[in-house]
């Protein structure tokens, strides 16, 4: 259900250009078998494509799930135990807390500076005082809400302690940077997470993949549930994934107006945006001299819906993060914000 009186919806990193028109095409003649179980073979079908994508040798390294937060949930049931820690950065996806918190593990949290940029040696630092009590590293690359990006080099040197590492690129057809896919070959530990909620445009079908070792992924299968995705999903991302052409336009004008807005915001003075790697920018507008609920408020009474917190790592005030949406959407979004004093 839509929110009412919202014109630009920019608050959930959605793609505003939706998926390829295949899939609508692939989905309309799927529609006659929902009465059906997907079958095994159409789990292998799509893994094997995505194997082809990525340049797998093994198709059973790639494990099918439920959107992302599946994933996340089987990674974290398969390494948390009862008491032991789980590392990662302050701020970062909400939902690491909330699976930690299930899985009954403790929560580790390494904050990142005031401008949200990510310490290497900091980070390596915390590694070497818990390390015997660590079992999993959760990163999110591009960093959700920073698009902040930690580097192959300094993210070699934490694979380099053995720890399963989970690399979350939910966000990285946007980043223009390399996945940490190819990393398999060297690191045994490393769960690289993908999505196609984001750039495939499929965040209404809940259908993402991990990518790892062998022993991991059959241990994940041992842990997900079964038929956890639906058949439309299935047919859904396997025609999505087979589309180059639609991705790249989706990127290639996603990117640009990322690029668009981040100026814009940047000659701004009352605003503090911060350099992304994702499709999302994060803000710092506390110099509007507007409290969080307030700022909200204004927005929405003008058509617009952006994530907004009060305190978000070591910063307070009114933060936000706003997705990159139409240049329509975009244009919506800026003129509100230079009514609201940020000229």
């Amino acid at each position: 259900m839509e929110m009412e009186g919202i014109v630009a919806k920019l608050d959930a990193n959605e793609n505003p250009y939706g998926p390829s028109p295949r899939v609508y095409e692939a989905l309309t003649c799927s529609l006659k078998d929902i009465w059906k179980y997907p079958s095994v073979r159409e789990y292998e079908k799509l893994e094997e494509s995505i194997a082809s994508k990525l340049k797998l040798d093994d198709p059973r390294c790639v494990v099918l799930g439920s959107g992302s937060d599946e994933l996340i949930d089987v990674v974290f049931k398969l390494f948390v135990n009862q008491g032991s820690s789980i590392l990662t950065v302050d701020p970062s996806f909400s939902m690491y807390r909330v699976y930690t918190h299930i899985a009954g593990g403790r929560l580790v949290e390494y904050t990142m500076s005031e401008d949200y940029v990510f310490d290497i040696d900091i980070f390596l630092g915390i590694i070497d005082m818990l390390k015997d009590n660590i079992c999993l590293i959760a990163l999110c690359n591009p960093n959700n809400p920073t698009g902040g990006y930690i580097g192959r080099s300094d993210l070699a040197r934490i694979l380099e302690y053995g720890i399963p590492v989970l690399v979350d690129e939910a966000y990285i057809e946007f980043s223009g940077l390399e996945s940490a896919v190819g990393m398999l070959r060297d690191y045994e530990n490393i769960v690289v997470l993908r999505t196609f909620s984001k750039a495939y445009g499929l965040a209404g079908l809940r259908i993402g993949y991990a990518v790892t070792s062998r022993w991991i992924s059959n241990n994940m299968r041992k842990v997900r549930s079964p038929y956890s995705i639906n058949l439309l999903a299935l047919k859904a991302a396997s025609v999505a994934i087979e589309d180059d052409e639609h991705l790249r336009m989706v990127v290639e004008a996603i990117t640009l107006e990322r690029e668009r807005v981040f100026r814009k915001l940047s000659g701004i003075t009352s605003l503090k945006p911060f350099p992304s790697r994702a499709n999302f920018i994060l803000v710092d507008g506390s110099c509007l001299g507007l409290k969080p609920d307030e700022f909200k408020s204004a927005l929405m009474k003008r058509g617009v819906s952006v994530r907004i917190w009060s305190k978000l790592g070591m910063r307070m005030g009114c933060i936000f993060r706003v997705t990159i949406g139409r240049p329509n959407d975009n244009d919506l979004f800026l003129d509100a914000i230079v009514d609201l004093g940020g000229g």
